[in-house]
């Protein structure tokens, strides 16, 4: 007879790798999308180029993965059936902004399914406050910052550059882009492939009932590939029109 826990445990890791790919549907493809809109790279450069940067930055360092894991909720008092609802609840949330062009937040949708399966198993003396309000805070801060960053990168360049002529600046910029997209493919496995390596190394913990999180390199490694493959759907899409 199949163990029910091992069927309960295979299922969670199953979702978290899924987690990771249905992550692409809304995520991977702000790395390179305008430099394809502006030719700057061909559609199978950019999915080429946002597949190696995103599993390059997925290998680079597990501090998220342990903020999800064990930073906003405490991981003894889950259990395995609340990680799949809250991998359920945020790949729901994600395919249904996909579906209507909604960009959203994956990090947040998975917070908010963490917590909210964390509070419906064990009420809310199990959430970690001082984790979620750095998360809550960086909701604000993150695109304040990045309106305040663009805006003043915009004004140095025009201002750089204003004796300049195009024809003479224009292949410079275009090598600059293909820079700033590798970065931002770089960043984007840096940050969203440690998400499924968090869940996943929850789910570990608790099937065999440890106490202290750790992620392991095949953790690492695998849901880094699976992140990077997360541009594929929208990496397809490309290479049939092209």
């Amino acid at each position: 007879m199949v163990d029910q826990h091992l069927i309960v445990v295979g299922l969670a890791v199953g979702l978290a790798y899924l987690y990771a790919f249905v992550g692409g549907f809304t995520d991977a493809a702000n790395a390179i999308a305008t430099f394809v809109g502006m030719r700057v790279l061909s559609p199978r450069a950019a999915v080429a180029l946002a597949g190696v940067f995103n599993l390059c930055g997925g290998l680079t360092g597990t501090a998220v993965a342990l903020t999800i894991g064990t930073g906003l909720v405490d991981p003894s008092a889950l259990s395995l059936v609340a990680v799949i609802a809250a991998l359920m609840g945020a790949m729901t949330w994600s395919l249904f902004t996909y579906f209507f062009g909604i960009p959203v937040s994956e990090t947040h949708g998975l917070i908010g399914g963490l917590v909210g399966a964390a509070v419906a198993t064990a009420g809310l003396d199990v959430v970690q406050y001082q984790g979620l309000t750095k998360v809550l805070v960086a909701i604000i801060i993150s695109p304040s910052v990045g309106f305040v960053g663009g805006s003043a990168s915009l004004l140095l360049i025009y201002w750089t550059f204003r004796r300049s002529r195009p024809g003479r600046v224009k292949p410079w910029f275009r090598h600059l882009q293909r820079v700033s997209a590798a970065y931002m493919a770089f960043s984007h496995g840096r940050n969203d492939a440690q998400k499924p390596m968090g869940i996943l190394a929850m789910a570990l913990a608790l099937y065999v009932g440890g106490k202290a999180l750790h992620v392991p390199l095949w953790v690492v490694v695998s849901c880094a590939a699976v992140a990077k493959h997360d541009c594929l759907p929208h990496g397809c899409a490309w290479l049939w029109w092209a």
